[in-house]
């Protein structure tokens, strides 16, 4: 995720290195109360406005290191700073950047919260770009929960202040943020129309990095629409403007993203070699959610590839980070893999423990994507069981969800599954029926 808030560094005076935090950070990453009671010790003896400032750029290194607990509660003490001295743009940043942090770790009614706090003080103070950062950052959150109306709607606001300012760099990245949405929506000629406008604006300015990224996006948006060789071409374009700028992690995503080309081209051998060269640059620079996610990518590449096992271990030990990191929506992520593996592997009772444990999460966070994607899984899981009564009850529950939030995509995959299921019952008309709508 992008990060909006912003303060001018303070002079560090000796007090406070980037490599000595992130070595703390490291060594108590699971322990976010000694952590701040080492900061404030360390900082003892600066005044509380120093303190505001340096645990708002302390909260910024972990964060942007993927520890987001750290970072969250590096803000946190930086808001009561900012308050204590009555700073309300430092209160304005220390929102917003909570309001990311709790993004980042999947618990998205907090960082709603979070957002509309920094948005009602940017309307308070008149600070009409932050209140379009807050705009941009709820319809993030929106996206995320599976609200895509509520999303656009967000964006929308935002591009309407950068429009009326002249930002012509904002107007671009909310096109491109509403490109997202749309691909999301299957709404893929719309998505391509926005990712473009924002592309000529980027170029226009100037802007290499976001020219990569909308590259990135244009290249998903023909992933989506199975056009592999056009993605791929997109996706190289990205990877060639990031490497010449030097920026290490546009590199590993466009690793990733060629990755990810490479396996739906059902060639995994190549997917799993592009896999781990992102996953080499996310070590080297230190980012474990993305390290997290590249484990996840080489997981299912070996799951493909029929290597169940080593799905299986590439998943536990993105399992394993992202509960160290505290990211609930990637926890419910590897469950649900790890409960597909198992099923492949005809565990099914361990299979449905996980799927069950990934639906908990996403209820518990209010993914509603996410639980449509458990709802399908566990209607799979019970096919494979034979208990095809309750595999149709999952998949029309997943249906619903899907329909209400109008990914059409989900859509097609539910009626399949469906379909599937009534093959199975031998009610063929029915499972083309349901096979025809799939493909509508």
């Amino acid at each position: 995720m992008n990060f909006p808030w912003k303060r001018k560094r303070v002079e560090k005076k000796n007090v406070y290195d980037d490599n000595r935090i992130l070595e703390l950070a490291h060594t108590m990453r699971n322990d976010p109360t000694n952590f701040i009671a080492t900061i404030k010790q360390t900082f003892e003896n600066q005044s509380d406005a120093e303190k505001a400032d340096l645990f708002f750029q302390i909260g910024s290194t972990v964060y942007n290191k993927s520890y987001y607990s750290l970072g969250l509660v590096s803000w946190l003490n930086a808001l009561n700073y900012f308050t204590k001295t009555g700073n309300r743009k430092g209160e304005v940043g220390s929102y917003g950047s909570i309001g990311n942090a709790y993004h980042s770790l999947g618990q998205y009614e907090k960082s709603i919260e979070y957002n509309e706090k920094a948005l009602v003080t940017c309307i308070e103070i008149g600070n009409i770009n932050g209140e379009a950062m807050c705009y941009t950052s709820l319809g993030a959150v929106y996206h995320s929960l599976g609200q895509y109306e509520k999303s656009i709607e967000y964006n929308e606001k935002a591009f309407a202040i950068k429009k009326e300012i002249g930002d012509k760099g904002g107007e671009a990245r909310c096109y491109a943020n509403l490109g997202n949405v749309y691909r999301t929506l299957g709404q893929y000629e719309k998505s391509m129309e926005y990712q473009e406008k924002a592309l000529a604006i980027f170029t226009e300015i100037g802007d290499k990095r976001n020219e990569a990224n909308c590259y990135t996006s244009l290249g998903a948006v023909y992933y989506s629409l199975d056009q592999y060789t056009k993605s791929v071409e997109y996706q190289e374009r990205s990877l060639e403007i990031v490497t010449e700028i030097g920026d290490r992690n546009g590199e590993a995503t466009g690793y990733a993203n060629l990755g990810l080309v490479y396996y739906s081209l059902d060639q995994y051998t190549k997917s799993v070699e592009y896999q781990e060269k992102a996953l080499a640059i996310k070590k080297e620079i230190g980012d474990k959610g993305g390290e997290a996610n590249s484990y996840t990518n080489l997981g299912i590449a070996y799951y493909s590839l029929g290597q169940y096992e080593k799905d299986i271990e590439y998943q536990e030990k993105a399992l394993e980070i992202v509960t160290e990191i505290g990211d609930k929506g990637g926890e419910a992520s590897c469950y649900a893999n790890l409960g597909n593996a198992y099923r492949t592997l005809g565990q099914y009772e361990k299979s449905m423990e996980y799927q069950e444990r990934s639906l908990e999460i996403v209820t518990e966070i209010g993914d509603r994507n996410g639980e449509a994607r458990c709802y399908a899984n566990l209607g799979n899981a019970y096919r494979t069981l034979g208990q095809y009564t309750k595999s149709v009850e999952y998949q029309e529950r997943s249906l619903e969800i899907v329909t209400e939030i109008g990914d059409r995509n989900g859509e097609a995959r539910c009626y399949a599954n469906l379909g599937l299921v009534y093959y199975s019952l031998g009610q063929y008309e029915k499972d083309i029926e349901y096979q025809e709508k799939a493909l509508a």
